[in-house]
């Protein structure tokens, strides 16, 4: 099994392609991956092809996955979550070190509807004021 290999390129390469196959409801297998960050931002883009309904199911696994070590791994959690129109857990991102997550976040927020934007208008006037212009430009 490609997705339980002891190389790391060989798991990121199969969720990668598992990823492109419609109906592949892999995703989650691989969040736990703990010897690579790589694998796990894999499984999170690979998570956010999953069907909307499908994905939904999947959202305590993407709020755990802002909680990663690795920044990038953090961002694909973001990018994922967008996919819920729905899903707020997008502004706890807002706080996060890396300006890349926090840019992220606002570009998800930015597909929420009007109101359910509404309810992170403190957090939006916050990010205005983040000390990285990119993230300005997004708020």
């Amino acid at each position: 099994n490609a997705l339980n290999d002891s190389d790391w390129s060989v798991r990121k390469a199969a969720l990668e392609a598992m990823a492109r196959l419609p109906g592949q409801g892999l995703a989650g297998c691989a969040l736990n991956d703990a010897h690579r960050c790589h694998v796990r931002e894999a499984a999170l883009e690979a998570m956010a092809k999953l069907p909307e309904q499908v994905l939904a199911g999947h959202a305590g696994a993407l709020a755990n996955a802002l909680n990663d070590s690795d920044w990038w791994v953090r961002q694909a959690a973001v990018e994922a979550m967008a996919k819920l129109p729905e899903e707020v857990l997008a502004g706890y991102a807002l706080k996060d070190s890396s300006s890349l997550v926090r840019e992220a976040a606002l570009q998800a927020m930015a597909k929420l509807p009007e109101e359910v934007l509404a309810g992170h208008a403190g957090a939006l006037a916050n990010a205005l004021n983040d000390s990285e212009h990119h993230v300005r430009e997004a708020a």
